[in-house]
């Protein structure tokens, strides 16, 4: 079998129904000649059909004998078994437009890391604009999902794998992001939206309740009317965030300033500011992503 050139990797624990959703925009992909290596989190439902049902020869399932809890292992197991020169992540439940690899791997010409803008929905229909990065570079304080990378594979080898959520206080993906940045990497950051996220984490019971219908509405309008959905998604986020510059709350120039002396003293100490704020919220690490698995319905890391 000829090798490909761009690796996918997807994290996954029993949404099979949400997987199909996003397996379905991949395959419109306007690059053909990538890999998926599906990487099941000790699935017990019927994942591995869902995968087998495309008849994709470039789609492949692997289901690890132990859950892990979190998408760390599962992504670093991914990683391992890629034979592309170019190396992506797809959460499970992220939406990729048509244009995503091909934007992203034209831009790793110069760069070991190129990444897109995310579009946000949040449950009560806010829309952020997420993985801005106006110096052109990342930044520690810059929020970047994993979605939106599409990396040089040499890349992931030099930084090593993604460090699990017990053993550090950023949830996973930033904390690699984080150790990219302070190895120097040559980012590119392409201010062009390629990926919707409806975050599970922001939803309750989402992995248990089986309603898919919000993630299968927008699903369905990224492939009969991208163009539109993107519109107003981004029209939406702009005037969300003007809204916030013309009617800044009281409190606005002191969050600001807490906010920028966090990160230069965090920074100071060699620290990402999420990590410091975690340690303060959550006083242990795999706190931030046990946060997000009660929200989801899932028990806690350590149980």
């Amino acid at each position: 079998m000829t090798e490909p050139a761009i690796s996918i990797v997807t994290a996954t624990y029993n949404r099979a129904p949400v997987l199909r959703l996003t397996l379905e925009a991949l395959t419109r992909s306007t690059r053909e000649d990538w890999e998926l290596i599906v990487v099941g989190d000790a699935c017990t439902d019927d994942t591995e059909a869902v995968v087998r049902s495309f008849g994709d020869p470039r789609m492949r399932f692997v289901n690890l004998p132990v859950n892990s809890g979190d998408q760390a292992f599962p992504n670093s197991e991914g990683a391992r078994m890629a034979r592309g020169r170019f190396l992506a992540f797809l959460n499970h439940d992220d939406f990729w437009t048509r244009e995503h690899l091909e934007v992203t791997t034209r831009a790793l010409d110069d760069a070991e890391l190129a990444t897109t803008l995310t579009l946000q929905v949040d449950p009560d229909g806010v829309v952020r604009l997420t993985g801005a990065c106006p110096a052109g570079h990342y930044e520690p304080s810059t929020w970047i999902t994993a979605s939106s990378w599409v990396m040089r594979r040499e890349l992931f080898e030099r930084i090593g794998p993604w460090r699990r959520a017990g053993e550090i206080l950023l949830v996973p993906s930033q904390d690699w992001l984080y150790r990219a940045w302070r190895a120097g990497v040559r980012h590119r950051a392409i201010p062009r939206v390629t990926n919707l996220s409806l975050p599970s984490g922001l939803r309750k019971d989402s992995y248990v309740s089986g309603d898919i219908s919000e993630l299968a509405h927008y699903a369905a309008r990224l492939r009969d009317e991208p163009a539109a959905l993107l519109e107003e998604l981004l029209t939406k986020a702009a005037l969300r965030q003007a809204n916030d510059v013309v009617r800044p709350s009281l409190r606005a120039p002191v969050v600001r300033l807490v906010k920028n002396l966090v990160r230069r003293g965090a920074l100071a100490a060699g620290m990402h500011p999420l990590a410091l704020v975690h340690a303060v919220k959550f006083r242990r690490r795999g706190g931030a992503v046990d946060a997000l698995r009660r929200i989801r319905g899932l028990s806690r890391l350590s149980e």
